[in-house]
This record gives C-alpha cells, sequence and structure tokens, in this order.
C-alpha cells in the first residue's frame, strides 16, 4: 500500500496537495474546538477523555482534508474509533453505573465487532449509505433517551436532542459525492459542523448528569 497516495474522496477536492479543501479543512477544527471546551469542564476522568479523543478527531480531520493521503485517512479513522470507544465507556459509566473494566471491555467489543459488522458485504447490501457507525450511534443514543425518560427525563431530552442533531447531519454525510456537479463545495463541511455540534450537545448531556447511585460517581474520581 501506498501511504503517500492521494485520496480523492470530497467534491470540494479539486487538486492535490495541501488545501484542496480548505472548507473541509476548516470544518473538521470544529472538533477540536468542543474538545477543547468539553475537557475544560469536564468533571470526571471519563468525560475529559472523551473530550481528548474528540480533540484528536478535529487534529486528524483537519489533517485527512488537507493532506488527503491514505496515511493521514486512517489516522482519521483511527481517531474516530477511539473517540467512540471512550464516549461508550463514558455511556456506559455515567448512564449504566457500570465499573471501569467492564466499561471498557464492553464498549471496545461492542465499537470493534460494529465496525467489522458493517464492512461485510450482506450488511452493507442490505442497508446501503445507512451502514455506517454514525447511524448506530445515532440510534443507540435515541435508545439511551428512550430508556432513561421516565427516571431522569432531563438528561434524556438531552440525550435525545443530541441524537436528533446528529440524525439532521446524516444527509450531509451522504449526500456530499452525489451533488458534486451542482454544489462543488460539497456538504461534507457542513457535516462536520452539524456533527460537533451533536458532540457537544452530548458531552455536556453527560457532564450534567447525576447517576442513580451515589457511589458510582464516586466511583469515577474527584470533581473539579
Amino acid at each position: 500500500m501506498d501511504w503517500m497516495q492521494t485520496v480523492d474522496g470530497y467534491c470540494e477536492r479539486v487538486a492535490s496537495g495541501f488545501w484542496g479543501e480548505p472548507f473541509n479543512t476548516l470544518t473538521g477544527l470544529a472538533f477540536l474546538g468542543v474538545g477543547l471546551a468539553a475537557f475544560a469542564r469536564g468533571p470526571f476522568g471519563d468525560d475529559r477523555r472523551a473530550a481528548a479523543a474528540l480533540v484528536l478527531v478535529g487534529v486528524a480531520s483537519a489533517a485527512q482534508h488537507g493532506f488527503s493521503v491514505v496515511l493521514v485517512v486512517w489516522t482519521d479513522i483511527a481517531a474516530n474509533l477511539l473517540y467512540l470507544v471512550l464516549l461508550g465507556v463514558l455511556l456506559l459509566r455515567r448512564l449504566a453505573g457500570a465499573g471501569a473494566v467492564a466499561s471498557v471491555f464492553a464498549a471496545l467489543s461492542a465499537v470493534a465487532v460494529v465496525n467489522q459488522m458493517l464492512q461485510s458485504v450482506g450488511i452493507r447490501t442490505a442497508f446501503g449509505i445507512w451502514a455506517d457507525m454514525f447511524v448506530v450511534l445515532m440510534l443507540v443514543l435515541f435508545g439511551a433517551a428512550l430508556a432513561m425518560r421516565a427516571r431522569h427525563p432531563a438528561t434524556a431530552c438531552r440525550i435525545a436532542l443530541a441524537a436528533a442533531v446528529l440524525a439532521g447531519g446524516l444527509p450531509f454525510r451522504f449526500l456530499d459525492g452525489g451533488l458534486c456537479d451542482i454544489w462543488p463545495l460539497g456538504t461534507h463541511g457542513i457535516w462536520h459542523l452539524v456533527n460537533a455540534t451533536s458532540a457537544a450537545l452530548l458531552l455536556s448531556a453527560l457532564a450534567r448528569h447525576t447517576p442513580d447511585r451515589p457511589r458510582a460517581l464516586a466511583e469515577q474520581g474527584e470533581g473539579r
């Protein structure tokens, strides 16, 4: 594999080399801004680790669209998967009161299995563009909000809002390639902005949530 081979996967890219996708590059930095803000206000280690992973997503996204070579594309994928794992840990710890080891094992296993399933020919044939990790994340968030609506209505509403914003951004993720002739800038940069907004809402909702059991909160370490 040629790790430095140019990848032309978005409408905006019209030339090889750095700065071939300025809008996508700049909007990718939205994740960095959201991650830094969430890290600064994160009450516990799990919050701050998920936020730090989102910072990496922002850096990797900007690098991917700035340079658009195979190496940074895979770096961007790895950063997103790391964020999803640490977000899963945060969800399990904060919403289900799961232990640290169990949460890491469950989140890592779930992301690995789902990612592998989404690559299968059968799944991609059956679901098409909807065989996507962010579609799965949207469904998980809506499911979590539904499960929590009776005991924690405020948190449920905040998570549902984050899921709804994510859902609203999915068309911009999927339509980029199909609109190149009529919208050369593409829609991927808009997806960045909407997805970053959803992440901001979600991390804020989880930071504000108080678990059912006080001990579950205490086990995460001292707040700040």
